[in-house]
C-alpha cells in the first residue's frame, strides 16, 4: 500500500520513467502524481493489475513526456498536459478507465484500438489531440464513481457508446457536430429512464446506430439531426417496450434520422 496525500501546491510527487502498481495506490488532496519520463524514441510505461481508483495523475508538465500503457487500468484523474510542447500519451491497445479527463491541444493522445470509459460530467478533450484509432470511447457516467448527467465532446470518434442511467441525461455535443467514424451506441444497463439527447448539434455516423440492444429502456430526444452522409448502415432499435424517441427536429429539406436503410424499431 502506498499513501500519498498532498494539499500544497509546488510539492506534487514527480516521477521520470516507468511505473509499476500491483497494490493499492491511495491518493488524498488537490496535487497530481506528474509524470515526466520517456523520451520521442523510448516511452517509459505505466501499468499495474493493483487499485488507482483515487489516482491524480498528469503526464508531461514542465518537460516533455512520452508514455504508454503496458495492461490496462483505471485512474481517478488523468491529464495530458502542453504547457511547453508535444507530450505524447499511447493506450497500445489497453483500456484507460477514468472519471476526470483531459486531453489538451498541442498535445498527442492515441487511442489505438483500445477503449476509453469516461464518467466526468463534462470531459475536456482537444479534438485535434485526439488520436482515436480503432478504439472506442464510452461515456458511463454511474459506473464505478457516481451518476449523474454527462456531456460528451463535439469531436471525432471511431466508436463512441453512450450509457443513459436512473433518469438522467447524456447530452451528445456542446454545440458543434459530433462525428462517429464507425459505429454509434445507446445503452441503459441499469435503471430504467436514462436520457440521450442531442440539444444543440448534428451527429453524423459512419457506419451504424444500436439504440438500447440490450439492457433497460431509454429514451432518444433528436432535437437536430442524426444521420450517415453516405452509404447505408444498420438502425436496429432493441425489443424493449419502454424504449422511446422524441423527435423534435423540423427541415424543409433533411430527414433528421437518414442513411441507415431500413430501420429496425420496437418500442
Amino acid at each position: 500500500t502506498f499513501t500519498y496525500s498532498n494539499t500544497t501546491s509546488g510539492h506534487s510527487l514527480y516521477t521520470y520513467g516507468d511505473i509499476v502498481i500491483d497494490g493499492t495506490f491511495t491518493h488524498t488532496g488537490s496535487y497530481y502524481v506528474v509524470c515526466n519520463g520517456g523520451t520521442s524514441s523510448i516511452y517509459s510505461t505505466l501499468s499495474g493489475s493493483g487499485s488507482m481508483n483515487t489516482l491524480k495523475m498528469i503526464v508531461g508538465y514542465g518537460r516533455l513526456a512520452y508514455y504508454k500503457l503496458s495492461s490496462s487500468i483505471q485512474i481517478y484523474d488523468f491529464s495530458l498536459a502542453n504547457d511547453i510542447g508535444t507530450s505524447v500519451f499511447d493506450m497500445n491497445e489497453n483500456d484507460l478507465t477514468t472519471y476526470y479527463c483531459t486531453i489538451d491541444g498541442s498535445t498527442l493522445f492515441y487511442q489505438k484500438a483500445g477503449v476509453l470509459r469516461i464518467e466526468q460530467t463534462t470531459a475536456v478533450i482537444d479534438d485535434a489531440a485526439f488520436i482515436e484509432g480503432a478504439g472506442t470511447t464510452y461515456f458511463s457516467k454511474g459506473t464505478s464513481w457516481s451518476s449523474g448527467n454527462q456531456t460528451i465532446p463535439s469531436i471525432t470518434y471511431y466508436n463512441l457508446k453512450v450509457r443513459t442511467n436512473n433518469g438522467y441525461t447524456a447530452t451528445i455535443g456542446s454545440g458543434s457536430t459530433v462525428t462517429v467514424t464507425n459505429d454509434l451506441t445507446f445503452t441503459n444497463i441499469s435503471t430504467a429512464g436514462g436520457i440521450a439527447t442531442n440539444s444543440s448539434n448534428d451527429i453524423i455516423v459512419g457506419n451504424n446506430l444500436y439504440i438500447g440492444n440490450t439492457g433497460n429502456a431509454l429514451t432518444l430526444n433528436l432535437v437536430n439531426r442524426l444521420y450517415r452522409n453516405s452509404g447505408s448502415g444498420v438502425l436496429t432499435m432493441g425489443n424493449v417496450a419502454a424504449h422511446t424517441i422524441n423527435i423534435t427536429y423540423a427541415s424543409s429539406t433533411n430527414f433528421c434520422i437518414d442513411g441507415f436503410g431500413t430501420p429496425i424499431f420496437y418500442g
